[in-house]
């Protein structure tokens, strides 16, 4: 009797940790092939650190959410595949000198990218981070980016 709720209660603490995964700051280790230093996964997009600018790549979400579907026969049926919404915004610094971010406050854990058929592109050993930091954008502020219960906050 007591088995089916220790069952039920694993599957619900696994799916409360999935949904409740928290943003990281992975670094670009050749994994990638654009231009920034560090990515941010979202649930409906990413953040990409470069240099002196910030962009916020999001998605669409109820469309993203339709073409997911809970029923492999909805899936997709209000959303063509082939046009996907997007939204891109950069956030320049404006007279800010070039500065690579760094990340601060690492995991536990690593990543490991083997995609594509290119063992070049392949890596391990990611070291995500928690925090990330601009230490010289501007003479005398730094700019931090931390998370907070699944949050990503900023602060000079």
């Amino acid at each position: 009797m007591h088995k089916p709720f220790a069952v039920l209660f694993s599957i619900l603490f696994v799916l409360k940790s999935i949904s409740a995964q928290e943003a990281l700051f992975i670094p670009k280790e050749g994994q990638w092939e654009k231009e920034f230093t560090h990515k941010t996964p979202l649930k409906y997009g990413a953040l990409f650190f470069k240099e002196n600018s910030i962009q916020f790549v999001l998605k669409d979400a109820a469309q993203i959410d339709d073409l997911h579907g809970h029923d492999i026969h909805e899936a997709g049926l209000s959303h063509s595949p082939e046009r996907l919404k997007f939204h891109v915004l950069n956030m320049e610094f404006i007279d800010a000198k070039k500065d690579h971010a760094i990340g601060r406050e690492k995991v536990l854990f690593k990543h490991n990218y083997f995609t594509g058929d290119d063992p070049s592109k392949w890596r391990s050993g990611v070291e995500p981070a928690r925090a990330l930091q601009y230490q010289d954008l501007y003479p005398g502020a730094v700019l931090h980016f931390s998370t907070y219960d699944r949050l990503i906050k900023y602060e000079w």
